[in-house]
């Protein structure tokens, strides 16, 4: 998909540098589904699942303490 692929590259250049700026974790598209599931269980949800939505731009996360 082009524009999920321009969306990846825009976002470390972008979305990244202005979390960052302000005091943000910087994780916006470069996270992964790897690295979503540990922020979560990071933050005390035992529970992820990845859900099956068919959308070609987003993931979408269910977490559950």
């Amino acid at each position: 998909n082009i524009v999920g692929k321009c969306y990846a590259a825009i976002s470390p250049h972008h979305c990244l540098t202005v979390s960052l700026a302000h005091d943000g974790e910087g994780l916006g598209t470069t996270i992964g589904e790897r690295g979503a599931e540990e922020l979560a269980r990071a933050a005390g949800f035992s529970s992820f699942t990845i859900l099956p939505v068919e959308e070609a731009l987003n993931k979408l996360y269910l977490v559950s303490p």
